[in-house]
């Protein structure tokens, strides 16, 4: 009687590296797209996609799957973002590989959509004129108040 024995070692899947920080436009306007790049590699050659977190809350709010065929370990990849509303943001990506194992975080970039601030040379002009002459203040007051 012959004996054998299966042995099935289960391979090992490590995760991928952490991905470099986003590289893309800081300084951004609310409501249009920017282009962010980044990459990583994976010790197994695992093919990869990427999720971006665009507000730091550690959720990823829009996954990068090379149209479902997945990044090559080590290539540069680009993703088109956009923000809905003014402030400023954190942003950060991870890496998947095809098996779901996860990188940890990348490190973020700050994005920021400063609010519209319509200036006004005249007024400028007036407030460093009051800070040089304070008694302007007080010639200016009255008529000022009228006009408002």
């Amino acid at each position: 009687e012959v004996s054998q024995t299966l042995t099935i070692n289960a391979a090992s899947n490590n995760p991928p590296n952490k991905p470099s920080t986003p590289n893309g436009t800081t300084n951004a306007k609310a409501g249009n797209s920017y282009t962010y790049a980044t990459d990583t590699t994976d010790p197994d050659g695992d093919k990869l996609k990427y999720g971006w977190d665009k507000d730091s809350d550690g959720t990823v709010d829009i996954w990068d799957d090379n149209g479902g065929s997945y990044y090559t370990s080590g290539v540069t990849i680009s993703t088109s973002l956009s923000w809905s509303s003014q402030g400023t943001f954190s942003l950060k990506v991870i890496a998947e590989d095809i098996h779901g194992t996860q990188s940890p975080w990348s490190d973020p970039l700050s994005v920021s959509m400063p609010k519209n601030k319509a200036i006004n040379p005249f007024a400028i002009f007036l407030e460093r004129l009051i800070e040089r002459f304070p008694i302007l203040e007080q010639i200016l007051q009255p008529i000022y108040m009228i006009n408002q």
